[in-house]
């Protein structure tokens, strides 16, 4: 799992991406993925990403009144700081901060044109740690010379896929 750091807190990363835009992500982070049952993120604490605008005076105001509350508690209060900086963790690990004036809906090409458009991913963010089990794993995408080896590796007990996970090339993501 892509383990981010978010306001300098870990937090594990997975995406709810329709198969139609793998090819956008792809072109972003590569052919390989793994595609986990829902039921088995939310089961561990994932949840969807709230997306804000970075540029608003209010979510601006908000991170400063954060930080101002933070370094008073700090200064004050130990306890209260600890439980503050509690709330503070968890807000990071449901928000995104991002550039929202983009509107992918209109125009499919604006990924490869900035590195801000995000709203494909449909990020979903757990502050867990989670070490998923073969059965948490719903399908496997990977380059299309690939998929024989990892089959093989498989069946000779060399990963911890179940024998009914799928194994798809990435090539079907073209005629999805």
């Amino acid at each position: 799992l892509d383990q981010k750091a978010v306001d300098g807190l870990k937090v594990s990363c997975l995406a709810d991406i329709p198969f139609k835009d793998l090819v956008i992500h792809s072109e972003r982070y590569g052919q390989f993925a793994v595609g986990f049952h829902k039921q088995s993120a939310v089961i561990h604490g994932f949840m969807p990403i709230l997306y804000v605008n970075q540029l608003a005076k209010e979510f601006q105001g908000f991170m400063n009144d954060l930080d101002e509350i933070s370094e008073y508690l700090e200064r004050t209060d130990k306890s209260m700081f600890e439980k503050f900086d509690r709330i503070r963790y968890l807000l990071g690990s449901i928000a995104k901060p991002g550039w929202l004036s983009w509107a992918p809906h209109t125009n499919p090409d604006l990924d490869r044109q900035h590195l801000q458009n995000f709203y494909y991913e449909r990020e979903w963010r757990s502050v867990r740690d989670w070490e998923f089990k073969s059965s948490d794993v719903a399908a496997v995408l990977l380059p299309d010379q690939m998929v024989q080896q990892l089959i093989n590796a498989r069946n000779q007990g060399g990963l911890c896929i179940a024998d009914r996970t799928p194994v798809l090339p990435y090539s079907m993501v073209f005629t999805l």
